[in-house]
């Protein structure tokens, strides 16, 4: 039987952990797209080297992420730990998290209180926003924008 949420703390802090997975896929995404010798991308992550962002990676939440060009692997992770998050969110009391409070109060889906998550991420710990601004290729841009939150989200189209 699936264990679930004792608090709020306890979502937040898996959420956030999965947080941290995805955007590690979406620098990956980034760094492929921009290639080793892009001029196009030649300012991407000006101000926060590749390693500097591994490193950043590495320490949200405590995820341990995969090196090299393990995809499959990071693909394999993502999958398990919002598979692990959903099952716990199930077991979960509707009225024990204050996310589903809040989805309850205002009439929410579960994709408006995603993002709401993705949104409170970046007050909860400054490095998301950090990643946030290098994804978006502009240190001033350190909050979520439409277009990364589509990015993030999972399964949202435009």
């Amino acid at each position: 039987m699936t264990e679930p949420y004792a608090t709020t703390h306890d979502y937040l802090d898996d959420y956030f952990a999965l947080l941290a997975l995805r955007l590690h896929r979406e620098v990956a995404l980034v760094r492929l797209l921009r290639g080793e010798s892009s001029t196009k991308y030649a300012f991407l992550g000006l101000f926060l080297s590749d390693e500097e962002m591994d490193s950043l990676l590495a320490g949200l939440h405590g995820v341990a992420l995969p090196g090299g060009d393990e995809d499959e692997l990071l693909e394999a992770k993502i999958e398990l730990m919002t598979a692990a998050v959903e099952e716990r969110l199930a077991a979960t009391p509707t009225d024990r998290l204050r996310p589903r409070q809040l989805a309850a109060l205002l009439g929410l889906s579960p994709p408006d209180i995603e993002l709401l998550l993705l949104l409170l991420a970046t007050e909860v710990d400054h490095r998301f926003s950090r990643v946030y601004a290098y994804l978006q290729d502009d240190v001033s841009r350190r909050w979520l924008s439409p277009g990364l939150a589509l990015r993030l989200l999972p399964g949202a189209g435009p």
